[in-house]
């Protein structure tokens, strides 16, 4: 996944330097007012400049199946345990992976809650159902706000569902002038769009 063309261009917009320190990307003293502390555009780097590769709009970032109103499990890892409440929110049908990740993307409210769940082997794991009405791309959301700390860590697991939204029909055929993102040299690490701690899916079978 980390050798993926997004990927490769997230470390060059960040000048060629491999994005890490994933225990970094979380912002102090947010409580609470995080659509007016993250700007749009910034919600997958959190506002901060050393992650603006994860903010790149790509329709080729490597995302996960998952099925619209299924059961699935969140797997959010962390090597340290912290109080906190973690709100998942997804984007609205509509929503084109190729523009920049705003507030007004996402539903209004999340669509999952979790106060302090349990830090087991490394990761917390959350139980949930998804929103339905989804096809095509879309961004899974999640916030956690720590108790324990005065951080908010945010991040951005991209997901796929059956077909193709409208929006991302018109999308699909960009114009013939458009060029690709720059690359640095293949040698060059690249990272995953969900950093560490980070939200990974993983689909789960309906009761």
């Amino acid at each position: 996944l980390t050798g993926s063309p997004a990927c490769r261009a997230a470390v060059a917009a960040n000048g060629g330097q491999q994005l890490g320190s994933w225990d970094n990307l979380r912002v102090a003293e947010v409580g609470g007012r995080d659509r007016q502390v993250i700007p749009d555009g910034k919600l997958c780097s959190g506002g901060l400049a050393a992650y603006a590769g994860l903010d790149l709009p790509r329709s080729d970032w490597p995302a996960t199946t998952l099925v619209p109103g299924a059961r699935f499990t969140l797997t959010y890892r962390s090597s340290i345990p912290h109080e906190g409440t973690f709100s998942l929110y997804l984007t609205r049908q509509g929503y084109s992976p190729d523009t920049p990740l705003t507030w007004d993307d996402l539903d209004p409210e999340p669509f999952l809650t979790v106060k302090d769940p349990a830090l087991e082997n490394g990761a917390y794991r959350i139980p949930a159902r998804l929103p339905g009405g989804r096809t095509g791309r879309h961004v899974l959301y999640t916030v956690w706000r720590n108790s324990s700390t005065p951080d908010t860590y945010y991040s951005c697991s991209d997901v796929a569902f059956p077909g193709r939204s409208a929006g991302q029909a018109r999308a699909a055929a960009p114009p013939a002038a458009r060029t690709a993102s720059p690359s640095p040299r293949p040698s060059t690490p690249a990272p995953k769009r969900t950093p560490k701690p980070a939200a990974v899916t993983s689909p789960a079978p309906s009761p």
